[in-house]
């Protein structure tokens, strides 16, 4: 039933855990019914804040946690979040890291944000996935390091690995 918000107590498919680990041994296990007031409460707040990138990312975090939807949460997120900052009339959008270590750190404090127990917890993950969001594009690219090398001074390394190896691509993160 796409696009419903979930119900665990009228549709089974709607019990939802997300694996915060690689060993599969720690989940996050999100309300069992999504209503329209919990969506509302999100919007409400996002429309006393200041409207910033920063609140738009919290908007993203908040709805990623929710898990209103059986599937594509952290897309519908990320696209309300841009929606949020009218990302398509200024076109400076809200953009998940696309360098693969700094996507891994994304990845890790989002789902730090899904196992916070309270209000301090989650601010503490917020804030670190917000810093790595905002880190300037030049530092979030891939570097080439310098090492020497006894015929021509010095060589360069890319990245040449794979951060995505240890997890399962059917598990959701």
């Amino acid at each position: 039933m796409p696009g419903h918000l979930r119900n665990a107590y009228y549709n089974p498919g709607d019990q939802i855990a997300i694996t915060l680990d690689p060993s599969g041994r720690t989940h996050y296990i999100p309300k069992e019914v999504v209503s329209r007031d919990d969506l509302d409460q999100i919007v409400t707040e996002f429309e006393m804040s200041e409207q910033t990138s920063k609140a738009a990312w919290l908007v993203f975090v908040r709805l990623s946690k929710l898990q209103p939807f059986q599937d594509g949460n952290k897309r519908t997120a990320l696209i309300v979040a841009n929606h949020a900052v009218k990302a398509l009339e200024t076109q400076n959008y809200l953009l998940i890291p696309e360098n693969p270590l700094d996507r891994m750190d994304f990845t890790t404090a989002l789902m730090r944000y899904y196992a916070a127990n309270g209000s301090a917890e989650e601010q503490l993950s917020f804030d670190r996935l917000y810093r790595i969001v905002n880190m300037p594009v030049s530092q979030s690219k891939p570097t080439e390091y310098e090492f020497p090398d006894a015929k021509t001074k010095h060589y360069k390394i890319k990245e040449t690995f794979s951060t995505n190896k240890h997890y399962d691509k059917n598990q959701t993160y």
